[in-house]
């Protein structure tokens, strides 16, 4: 009598079994390798927003350090910056472009309707630090991008970007009494001015940089320096 092999369930089973197995182990190294590959790309695009916002923190108080020395050079030329309207004007290390004194908080623009070639920046007087304007959403904080240019402007005359900027600035006063200098701010009045009898040395500029990542989570640079009136 001829017999016949009887198929047996059990290898159809454990072949399911093992299918099982195989594309639960594909399906976690594929869910491991796309959270990887998620995570270096966002930590990429962080990286790439702070290296943005440190140089715009930098460039800020490389301005105001361009505006001061200029100061000087025209004080030295007996440059008049009012045209002799009231006499002899002549500017101060701590004026702004257009020779008026400058006050706690000032914004860096730049003349967008010159070629790239003559870019011309210019501080501009602003009445708060960084946190108000951008609850207010004014434009002249915001910083914007055009033709590969990163720049403020009190009008939109380019692509928004997440960043926000101001300069913050405080006194160095000299106390004779006590033979020692120190930073006179009051946050309630926004000038430059340190109280009677005590001579302003120069000022300590804050660059602040604020933007926007993932949603909600803010990003903050701050860069930090004192520039001294030393060829008085």
């Amino acid at each position: 009598m001829t017999r016949y092999p009887v198929k047996s369930s059990t290898t159809r089973g454990f072949t399911i079994i093992e299918a099982i197995i195989a594309v639960g182990i594909i399906g976690s190294a594929l869910i491991v390798g796309l959270s990887l590959a998620y995570s270096n790309l966002t930590s990429a695009q962080e990286n790439n927003q702070r290296i943005i916002a440190t140089q715009l923190a930098r460039e800020a108080l490389e301005v105001v350090r361009n505006v001061r020395d200029s100061n000087w050079l025209k004080r030295a030329a007996n440059y008049d910056k009012d045209g002799l309207t009231n006499g002899i004007q002549l500017y101060n290390f701590n004026d702004d472009t257009g020779g008026v004194p400058l006050t706690n908080y000032v914004d860096i623009m730049l003349d967008q309707s010159l070629p790239h070639s003559n870019y011309m920046f210019t501080e501009q007087v602003a009445t708060s630090d960084l946190l108000p304007c951008i609850q207010a959403g004014t434009a002249a904080c915001r910083v914007q991008k055009k033709d590969g240019v990163y720049f403020q402007n009190s009008l939109q005359v380019g692509e928004f970007t997440p960043f926000y900027r101001r300069v913050t600035l405080k006194p160095i006063c000299y106390k004779a009494s006590v033979d020692f200098d120190f930073v006179d701010f009051d946050p309630a009045a926004a000038d430059m001015l340190c109280s009677s009898g005590n001579p302003m040395l120069g000022f300590v500029a804050s660059a602040d940089v604020i933007w926007k990542r993932g949603g909600d989570k803010i990003s903050e640079i701050q860069a930090k320096e004192r520039f001294y009136d030393w060829r008085k």
